[in-house]
């Protein structure tokens, strides 16, 4: 092994982080590994698709071309590994094909559930679990908290949410809650209970005490003025002070500090108006000190108990709103694992999942959660202690593009991982292959003079730590650098009757239509850092005539047509809805219902007539299943729609087969079909996005009008203490503790308060880091023309880029390179919308099987409906059978449970069933003593019974996936020398038996040729035969 066995790249933006995985991806391929052994994880699905496109598309260019060729070896000779010859490369490439199915490239959630789902009982969750939406979580959420508010009536609510609040009038309980329980449940799993008993409670001052510090407070004078005459701000402060000592248990100790001489001392100040503090004051405010101290801790300590509380009948009420539901989020899983030490059983993992991992490639990195982390610590411990057998650790990231600490991803694993690998197992790089060299100039400026004086001045060191992993960015040889480049920090231009703040947004449009107006290629993309300004953007942007999108698409409801079945099922859920009953009678739809038949007369916008269509919807939806109810609906309004809208109509019917929609209520997939995103096939090259969004996108225009908010004003929800050098040292977490109050606890509060602000300030730098080294070629920043608040990006950009320039409208305060620099961009000319084509939802051909009982969600009529539910039931019940035909005497009872939607079809296909195993062909089909005939059984051979089995195999051309309905196999010595695949049929027979199976003919070869690959059993000894259920004809093909 001539490459390094374990590395840790700390890879600054666009410096080529996936080149350098997919290189030592590759690497190890050529070196001879199996590809099964090398487990590559990321963060998100467009990642992990990234990373195995660009293996393929490497390895299948260096084995045509001789450049492509060329540039991978040398960036295998760069990785540490040999140049590998084309036939090697090619031979590598065939093996990763024919190991497709069990290449572990992914993300590091579907890694988890992947370890779940073969760990389901050591890790607790329910049977056949699924992963939950985002709006069933929701859902979830919000039923648990409207179960928390119940539980002991009215008074037991209003004594939480005063603990809660500390006393303090509250609005809008439900949202408050919600707001504890979605930043704090993470933590509530994180912290034990005894982290949440802080702060520490010390005893009030005794009356002995406080008296004798009386008489000393009663000994100080008031200092006088040159006239002789007590200094009014002095003898204010005094008599507030004694009103304390009046009354030490009712009055508002912590009233004193807000100003004046008490909060002098509490600042260590020696002078208050210019005059020396007597030591006397000192002693009487330390007092004064101590109580209100008691008097806090007493309050905050009331309050963390009470959120911690709160959060365990949170834990326990969503827990069950999940196993309701059979699923669980994302994050669930990893704590699952972690406790149940999944990834410390290698033997198990190897056994279940049928992988050994030898490899271990993790990108992104600092984006990983500390939950996250412990459960996959194991595996690291494990791979990284095993550099002399060969395995090893491969690891990017970057800590200045740490960005998602708001959902648990925290920068500094990248430093527990390092304490693993072997001391210089780590390099950095700063070279970008993204941006153009005028950009990472401005980048430079930026961040290589942090931070700017005066600038957040009590921050300075957190500001510091983060700048110690920056390094000046240069373009990359091979990079755009040789190419001409832009940017520019501007201020708004004036617009009439438009508030200043808005203006950066107007000029922002207008840019748009500048860079359109001399380039028909380039991309643009307009980042702004909150969700709902996106919305906003695009409709703007369209009003101007530009067509644009939200990252990951737009939602479905932008589409006219797909609006209005979305209002159609608001109208089947809510008849009397006034609105949506307008909404659906104005549109196509009463017309295409009347030319489709079986719907009430009438005038749709009359309650009456509108409640008669919607019991008729919701009687169709209970008997076939809302995607048979709504598809003739959908289908006719498709005819007449534009090619877009008929795109987005499949789309919507693709959403509602996804979700499997179950129960009586529509309410969740209302709000699923408004809210989910999906793009439109014709794309668009002008997007609108959120910073965060954009994380591992590169766009040759970047334009940044929304810098004037306090991206810096840190405000933590929670102050945490953990536990750095030792281990075993004390953990606390408090909600969070104005500054007043965390000079009068101390520490940790202090110090805890730094560490949260640190945290969240680096976060905003990463941010605004994130946001800069987007562009390809062009950036432009926007600023409002006011001056920008001292927590902003806005002032930060003008005090580096900017100078301190004034805020002139229109002024620009930094420039480089040519802002015609776009219209230099050449590349394939985009599809115009108008041409977009809709595509066909149609089945699979041969060579990807599907199993019977699943459909493509197509808009079907009522005959195929019949038929495939038939067919479905008769498939589960004989995957009842083993060696006799004989049906279960429940067997209306096991499909009504399985299958309560298909009730209506039970009756028939029980009456189906008893006839067809009364037939010698199927009764042959299924007796042992004759299949063992049929495939030639010796003594000492045994016969194995699979049934529903799934497979996915490469067969050359094809990537062949699906299910076998019944599967015998014969082994001779536990070798599988001979086979019979049968596949049961229920199609009406109007030909021959032989001419009815022949019409499968090549999906039975397409078994063959899967099992003859799977099991290594020569084709001709497999026998593929077709059991016609309606006759009990057992044909071979």
């Amino acid at each position: 092994m001539t490459f390094s066995p374990h590395l840790l790249i700390r890879a600054s933006a666009g410096s080529g982080k996936t080149h350098q995985l997919t290189s030592r991806f590759i690497g190890l391929l050529t070196s001879g590994e199996d590809p099964a052994g090398i487990l590559a994880v990321t963060f998100t699905r467009r990642a992990a698709g990234e990373i195995m496109e660009r293996v393929l598309l490497r390895m299948l260019s260096a084995t045509r071309d001789p450049e492509p060729l060329k540039q991978l070896q040398d960036s295998l000779v760069e990785a540490g590994f040999g140049r590998a010859t084309s036939e090697q490369i090619e031979i590598a490439l065939r093996g990763l094909v024919d190991q497709l199915h069990r290449c572990g490239v992914s993300t590091l959630d579907a890694f988890f559930a992947r370890l779940a789902i073969a760990h389901t009982f050591e890790c607790g969750l329910p049977p056949g679990w699924t992963i939950l939406e985002k709006d069933q979580l929701e859902a979830v959420q919000a039923a648990a908290i409207q179960q928390i508010l119940a539980d002991g009536g009215q008074a037991k609510a209003r004594i939480l949410m005063h603990r809660l609040s500390r006393g303090k009038a509250m609005s809008q309980v439900a949202d408050q809650l919600e707001q504890i329980v979605s930043h704090g449940h993470d933590k509530y799993i994180e912290f034990p209970y005894s982290a949440w008993q802080n702060p520490q409670m010390s005893p009030r001052p005794d009356d002995a005490r406080v008296q004798q510090v009386l008489d000393l407070f009663n000994s100080v004078t008031c200092p006088l003025t040159k006239a002789g005459t007590p200094k009014k701000n002095w003898q204010g402060a005094l008599t507030r002070l004694g009103t304390w000592f009046d009354h030490p248990d009712g009055a508002d100790a912590l009233g004193l500090f807000k100003s004046g001489l008490a909060l002098a001392v509490l600042n260590g100040e020696s002078k208050f108006d210019r005059v020396e503090i007597p030591e006397d004051i000192y002693i009487s405010v330390q007092l004064i000190i101590e109580s209100a101290r008691t008097h806090i801790a007493s309050a905050i300590r009331a309050q963390n108990i009470a959120t911690r509380e709160l959060l365990a009948s949170y834990d326990r009420y969503r827990s069950i709103g999940l196993h309701t539901r059979g699923g669980v989020a994302f994050q669930d899983i990893p704590q699952a694992l972690a406790v149940a030490s999944v990834l410390a059983s290698a033997d198990t993992i190897l056994y279940r999942l049928d992988a050994s991992t030898r490899h271990l490639l993790l990108d992104e990195f600092q984006d990983t959660s500390l939950l996250q982390f412990a459960a996959l610590r194991p595996l690291i411990e494990e791979v990284a202690s095993d550099s002399d057998g060969g395995r090893t650790v491969f690891c990017v990231g970057d800590p200045k593009q740490a960005i998602y600490g708001w959902r648990g991803g925290r920068a500094e694993v990248l430093d527990l991982l390092q304490d693993f690998l072997k001391p210089g197992s780590d390099q950095t790089l700063d070279a970008s292959y993204r941006s153009s060299q005028e950009i990472l100039d401005g980048v430079n400026t930026v961040f290589g003079s942090l931070p700017p004086a005066g600038w957040l001045a009590t921050d300075h060191q957190a500001i510091r730590n983060w700048c110690n992993n920056f390094h000046d960015h240069v373009s990359a040889a091979g990079g755009p650098g040789d190419a001409p480049g832009h940017i520019v920090l501007k201020v708004a231009q004036q617009h009439p009757d438009r508030e200043i703040a808005v203006c950066p947004y107007i000029d922002a449009i207008d840019e748009v239509e500048r860079i359109i107006g001399i380039s028909t290629e380039c991309s643009i993309a307009i980042l702004v850092r909150k969700n709902q300004n996106i919305a906003r953007m695009v409709a703007a942007l369209r009003e101007r005539g530009i067509d644009a999108s939200e990252e990951g698409g737009n939602p479905l409801v932008d589409s006219p047509a797909v609006g209005r079945l979305v209002a159609l099922l608001e109208l089947i859920e809510h008849p009397g809805d006034s609105t949506m009953r307008f909404a659906v009678a104005h549109s196509p739809l009463p017309q295409i219902a009347r030319s489709i038949g079986g719907f009430p007369d009438g005038d749709w916008q009359d309650s009456q007539v509108a409640r008669a269509i919607s019991d008729t919807l919701r009687r169709r939806i209970h008997e076939r299943g809302i995607t048979e109810a709504i598809a003739p609906l959908a289908e006719g309004l498709a005819q007449i729609c534009s090619s877009e809208d008929r795109v987005r109509i499949r789309q919507m019917m693709e959403q509602i087969h996804i979700r499997r929609f179950r129960g009586c209520r529509l309410e969740e997939l209302i709000t699923h079909l408004r809210t989910h995103h999906l793009s439109s096939p014709s794309g668009s090259r002008v997007e609108v996005m959120t910073v965060h969004q954009a994380k591992g996108l590169g766009r040759d225009v970047v334009i940044l009008p929304e810098l004037a908010p306090d991206w810096f004003k840190v405000l933590p929800n929670l102050l945490e203490q953990r536990a750095t050098t030792d281990p075993s040292g004390e953990r606390w977490i408090s909600r969070y503790i104005s500054k007043l109050e965390r000079q009068i606890l101390g520490e940790p509060y202090l110090e805890m308060n730094r560490q949260a602000r640190k945290s969240q300030l680096q976060e905003a730098l990463s941010v605004l880091y994130v946001a800069m080294t987007r562009a390809r070629r062009s950036l432009i920043m926007i600023l409002p023309a006011k001056k920008p608040p001292e927590a902003s990006a806005a002032h930060l950009l003008l005090h580096t880029l900017g100078e301190g320039q004034p805020v002139t409208p229109g002024a620009t305060l930094y420039e480089r390179g040519d802002a015609g620099c776009p219209a230099l961009i050449c590349g394939e000319p985009e599809t115009l919308s108008k041409e977009a084509k809709v595509p066909q939802l149609s089945t699979p051909s041969v060579g990807v099987v599907q199993t019977p009982s699943q459909h493509s969600a197509t808009f079907s009529s009522e005959a195929s409906f019949r038929a495939r539910s038939v067919g479905t039931l008769v498939h589960f019940a004989f995957e009842q059978l083993e060696w006799a035909a004989d049906l279960p005497p429940d067997i209306e009872e096991l499909l009504s449970r399985e299958y309560p939607r298909l009730s209506p079809f039970i009756e028939e296909t029980v009456k189906l069933l008893a006839e067809a195993v009364q037939e010698p062909g199927l009764r042959a089909t299924l007796d042992r003593t004759e299949t063992e005939q049929r495939l030639g059984k010796c003594d000492g051979d045994q016969l194995v019974l699979e049934r529903e089995v799934p497979f996915c195999c490469n067969t050359g051309d094809d990537l062949l996936n699906g299910i076998i309905d019944r599967l015998v196999i014969l082994e001779r010595d536990g070798r599988p020398i001979a086979a019979e695949v049968i596949d049961f049929k229920t199609d009406q027979i109007n030909e021959s038996s032989q001419q009815t199976a022949e019409k499968h003919a090549d999906q039975m070869e397409s078994y063959r040729l899967a099992v003859s690959k799977t099991w290594g059993i020569e084709a001709d000894r497999i026998d593929c035969r077709v059991l016609l259920v309606k006759s009990g004809e057992l044909v071979t093909l």
